[in-house]
């Protein structure tokens, strides 16, 4: 017997079978979409920022780490890989919430790094899936080496020949972080510029203990005994004798503040008299290198200065300037205050920025076009590494020239200019290797690379 059909069950199959077929369209439409390599999703994430990494680049231990960090600019969560636990820092390690993104990522073999990415880049939403991102990891852990195969293994190189090392005994505590010295030879002075290894802990405050510091010690080159010591505002990393004492270049402090502090200033240091600072340029961010010369020919030393910045980008507060002196400069500096607001010292200098490049890391003067003008070699390490030319074209403004680009891993710290072969033409070195490969806690990741 034949029953009468319901037509709402009738209805409800048709529509069923309607969203199967829909299903199945849909799962057939994804298959046909490409599955990208991990090589090719380096080449559609990676390379807005810098060239494109290698496997070779870092040892196999660091290389999730890596990928973890920089996942955090293609909008990854934090989550993907499900052998890494992600830990918040203490409040007080982040005072500066809206600038970084700052957390512990742990493995399951021990290590663990303090990462702090910058929050501005970061994307709202995931730019890759889980499944890729993965597979990013997968290859480049596969195709590259534990940290072991990787270290240079090799005796220490003898001292060469006519040289001999010796030890002063000076007057300083130990278990300072010396970032910068000069020796005076006509005044019979060592100026030495000291910070701490603790400097970073608690969001760029000081350990209990490590207060005293960041300073300058001025000491006697005979004796080794002390003359002066003065504290500075953060760590005082380069230096350049002056007529009557030493300028210091001051680096500022990471995490930032939206206005940066680090400075210039010139110290003069008398016995039995207090220290006396002249303040030329304040407000910048994380100076680096310093140099004292003239640049347009005008017989007035003006002063080279590159700032590393906060960022990524050209927002990052990144400077190569050329502060031009003006004819009121000696009255003006003279008079000089020891803290100026953020800027140059008034009517005195005149700034003019060549390049707001990030990660302006080291700088030189040379002449490398065999005119008679000065020109400034400078660095990058920060995304594109980069080894720069900025050409004097004699009417205060300079033509830039790339001569060397490197992938992120290369770590560029300072460039030197001099004659390294006899043929009286200006040849640069660079040195490499400013990879930050330590914690303020745990058991560290091992180093990425050596060098």
């Amino acid at each position: 017997m034949k029953l009468p059909q319901d037509p709402t069950r009738t209805a409800l199959r048709c529509a069923a079978g309607a969203l199967l077929a829909l299903a199945g369209a849909t799962a057939a439409a994804q298959d046909k979409e490409p599955r990208l390599s991990a090589q090719e999703l380096v080449q559609k994430h990676c390379v807005r920022c810098h060239l494109a990494p290698e496997p070779e680049d870092l040892s196999r231990e660091y290389w999730p780490y890596a990928l973890h960090y920089m996942g955090n600019y293609v909008g990854m969560k934090g989550d993907e890989f499900d052998d890494m636990t992600v830990s918040p820092v203490p409040p007080e390690w982040e005072p500066q919430k809206d600038y970084t993104k700052r957390y512990f990522l742990s493995d399951e073999k021990g290590y663990m790094r303090d990462l702090y990415p910058f929050k501005p880049y970061i994307p709202d939403q995931p730019e890759m899936t889980k499944a890729e991102f993965n597979r990013m990891r997968d290859y480049f852990e596969k195709h590259s080496k534990p940290w072991q195969e990787m270290e240079i293994k090799r005796p220490k190189a003898p001292l060469a020949k006519g040289f001999k090392p010796v030890i002063p005994n000076l007057d300083l505590e130990p278990n300072a972080l010396v970032l910068s010295t000069q020796v005076d030879p006509q005044r019979r002075r060592i100026y030495v510029g000291r910070s701490v290894i603790d400097d970073w802990v608690g969001g760029g405050g000081r350990q209990e203990g490590f207060d005293k510091w960041d300073d300058i010690v001025v000491l006697d080159l005979d004796s080794g005994k002390r003359i002066a010591q003065t504290n500075v505002v953060s760590d005082p990393i380069e230096m350049e004798l002056t007529k009557t004492g030493v300028r210091v270049l001051e680096h500022g402090r990471f995490p930032m503040t939206k206005v940066g502090i680090a400075s210039l200033i010139d110290w003069e240091f008398e016995e039995g008299e207090e220290p006396r600072a002249r303040m030329l340029v304040n407000g910048k961010q994380r100076f680096v290198d310093l140099h004292t010369v003239d640049m347009n020919g005008d017989g007035l030393d003006d002063i080279v200065a590159n700032a590393f910045g906060d960022g990524i980008f050209g927002d990052a507060n990144a400077e190569l300037t050329v502060f031009y002196q003006t004819p009121q400069y000696g009255k003006l500096w003279q008079d000089a205050p020891a803290e100026i607001p953020p800027g140059v010292l008034p009517g005195a200098l005149r700034e003019s920025i060549i390049s707001k490049q990030s990660g302006m890391i080291g700088s030189d003067i040379g002449d490398f076009n065999n005119d008679g003008k000065p020109d400034i070699a400078a660095l990058a390490a920060q995304g594109i590494q980069e080894l720069m030319l900025f050409i004097n074209n004699g009417d205060e403004t300079f033509t830039r020239i790339v001569l060397d680009r490197q992938r992120p891993s290369f770590g560029g710290n300072s460039v030197r200019v001099a004659d390294f072969d006899g043929d009286g033409r200006d040849d640069l070195v660079v040195l490499n290797g400013d990879n930050v490969a330590g914690n303020h806690v745990g058991n560290i990741v091992p180093a990425p690379r050596p060098h």
